[in-house]
């Protein structure tokens, strides 16, 4: 299960590569430009700490939105249906406060079970894993997608962690050459720590779309049936 949802998630990342590495980029792009050209740099030439957790605000903001966008592009493909990036954005900026509030909950969780210990932070990490699914699939409140994605991921903790693990791990493999490169220069810093981030992020996707086929599998199984794709309207 694990494997084949990272080789079925590579595999559509490169297919749809204009439109998920877009989305992907969406939500990491604003803060790789922010925290390396317009945030004030202190002595050693990064950000200050106060520019650093407005750069991280930032990006949750902006990964949010992209979690959500993948979502619904991801949904409209599995039905081999066109999807485009403003409609799959437009869908997602409905439900960005939304999702928001729940990823913004659920991360304070683990950042609490992490205090606690590793066991209760990785637990509920993996638990939380199919919040963005619930609240822009499912229409779910922040509350009840914490319940969902919990209720989703009953027994599939270890392909979760797996997922997790691989899918960072394969991004930062496959951007290895170009961090030497990196490194290496020192006309272009800037600009190579940006791009190092960019490709870095949009080969970690494989991960956050092996996440949604897993919970596709999921709801089918769940249904007894594909679930269906998400309309534009958003019920009030």
């Amino acid at each position: 299960m694990l494997f084949a949802r990272l080789w079925d998630g590579f595999g559509l990342l490169f297919e749809y590569l204009a439109l998920l590495g877009g989305i992907i980029l969406l939500g990491v792009l604003p803060w790789a430009l922010l925290t390396t050209y317009l945030l004030p740099q202190g002595h050693d030439e990064r950000p200050e700490g106060w520019a650093w957790l407005i750069g991280i605000s930032v990006g949750f903001a902006t990964r949010t939105l992209a979690r959500g966008a993948l979502a619904y592009a991801l949904a409209h493909i599995q039905h081999d249906r066109e999807v485009g990036f403003s409609e799959a954005v437009g869908v997602a900026l409905r439900f960005w406060w939304r999702l928001l509030v729940a990823r913004l909950q659920a991360w304070l969780l683990i950042f609490g079970g992490l205090v606690m210990g590793l066991l209760p932070g990785v637990v509920l990490l993996v638990r939380y894993a199919f919040i963005a699914e619930a609240v822009v699939l499912e229409n779910a409140g922040a509350r009840q997608a914490r319940r969902r994605s919990w209720a989703l991921s009953r027994g599939k903790s270890l392909p979760i962690l797996g997922i997790y693990l691989l899918a960072e791990g394969l991004g930062f493999l496959l951007t290895a050459p170009f961090t030497v490169l990196h490194f290496a220069s020192g006309v272009t810093v800037a600009l190579t720590s940006v791009l190092l981030v960019c490709v870095s992020s949009v080969l970690s996707g494989i991960g956050p779309i092996a996440f949604f086929l897993l919970y596709w599998q999921t709801r089918a199984e769940e249904l007894g049936h594909p679930p269906a794709a998400p309309v534009k309207e958003v019920r009030r």
